[in-house]
């Protein structure tokens, strides 16, 4: 067959969608006690652009049907994982009124969620539940330890679930039942889109993408603290959710959206910390050095480092960790130590790296490994150790 002739034949194969929406359905407000997660509620812009459909169009929306969320609840809403359920329950609320929409303009629901991750994400939650006790009565550090880096585990599998697994079963979701119209969380249409654009998603293309935006809570968290402070409303969820609504406005609405670099950052970021904890590597290229600045949890601070160029005992190049990328400069000594410092790139300060230049001294302590410090600014903020990668020997960072 001619490359033309394949050319069509992978056309013809295509699924299209007309339209795909990335939403907010949910955001996280800070309190003084703890974060609150609350409902949004849908962009005027997308209501209307739903109620201009025509009839019988078919809508595929990421949320559960109702069916499935009393399964859901029945299973899940009064057991260990009770306080998420109750949270998905108040996000549930965006969907809710996604649903009276399509009603009003007399279109086809299409659920493209699912009830097994769910259930895999309640398991999760309850494991951690479990070592979160067990380390409120552990005394012994090394038995400590052992459950936070457990517990670190469990919460990444909760992370990596949601943008890896679910992403790919939302998509073939999509492929099976064949919407016109997909709205999905934008942690999952951005990057449908940007694979769309880019001609890298295989069988699906979608022709024009629209997205919300997070409407700014600083009003509705003010009047939130001071009725909290003379006690008016209590801290039930349910019942701040239903107070905001008072103050909460729509979320934004971009008809043609650009970018997405933050989502993507933040996926990569889970990917990279689940790489970490399966193969004890950051990135799957060939650093010159490799290590972790988190002595207590060595997946989450790993590193490598990759040197561009020498000069004498002068080393300058690049390192990657699961913030992201940054530049290093420094020495390294005729007696195995090191001195560099490391600048965090704009994307990695976003996602949780050091706005501040970060300074390690470390010495051979052993023949091979590299013990030290780092610091901010002249204060030691903890210990790190690294060592010469060697694909031949590699010392894993999960063993410590």
């Amino acid at each position: 067959m001619g490359k033309s002739l394949q050319r069509q034949a992978q056309q013809d194969t295509t699924i299209v969608v007309d339209k795909l929406y990335g939403v907010v359905h949910g955001a996280v407000m800070d309190t003084p006690w703890s974060e609150i997660r609350v409902a949004l509620k849908p962009s005027d812009g997308l209501l209307g652009e739903l109620s201009r459909l025509p009839k019988g169009t078919r809508v595929g929306i990421e949320t559960l049907s109702m069916k499935d969320e009393e399964e859901l609840q029945r299973i899940f809403g009064s057991g260990v994982s009770g306080r998420k359920m109750e949270t998905d329950k108040q996000e549930r609320r965006y969907w809710e009124v996604i649903e009276k929409a399509l009603a009003d303009a007399e279109l086809i629901p299409v659920y493209l969620d699912e009830l097994e991750p769910y259930k895999r994400q309640a398991q999760l939650l309850s494991d951690i539940r479990t070592l979160e006790e067990r380390l409120v009565n552990e005394e012994d550090a090394r038995e400590r330890r052992d459950l936070n880096r457990k517990i670190y585990a469990k919460q990444v599998e909760v992370e990596f679930d949601l943008i890896s697994p679910r992403h790919g079963r939302l998509m073939h979701k999509i492929l099976e039942e064949k919407p016109q119209v997909a709205i999905l969380g934008i942690g999952h249409a951005c990057p449908l889109w940007l694979d769309s654009e880019n001609g890298t998603l295989k069988g699906l293309r979608f022709k024009a993408y629209s997205a919300e935006e997070t409407p700014s809570m600083d009003a509705a968290a003010r009047q939130l603290m001071g009725e909290l402070e003379f006690g008016y409303v209590t801290r039930n969820i349910t019942r701040l959710n239903d107070y905001l609504d008072n103050f909460i406005k729509p979320n934004g609405f971009i008809e043609r959206p650009e970018g997405g670099e933050r989502i993507i950052a933040e996926r990569e970021m889970t990917i990279r910390k689940q790489r970490a904890l399966s193969s004890g590597r950051v990135t799957d290229r060939v650093p010159d050095y490799t290590g972790t600045w988190d002595m207590e949890i060595p997946e989450r601070g790993a590193f490598e480092m990759f040197i561009e160029k020498r000069d004498n005992g002068s080393v300058s190049g690049m390192m990657e960790d699961i913030f992201g990328r940054s530049t290093f400069y420094g020495t390294l000594f005729d007696d195995g130590g090191i001195f560099f410092e490391k600048i965090y790139d704009k994307s990695a300060i976003d996602m949780g790296g050091s706005s501040r230049p970060v300074d390690y001294h470390g010495a051979l302590a052993d023949g091979r490994k590299i013990h030290g410090l780092y610091f901010v600014l002249g204060t030691p903020i903890g210990k790190f150790e690294m060592w010469a990668f060697d694909r031949k020997d590699i010392h894993d960072i999960r063993r410590g």
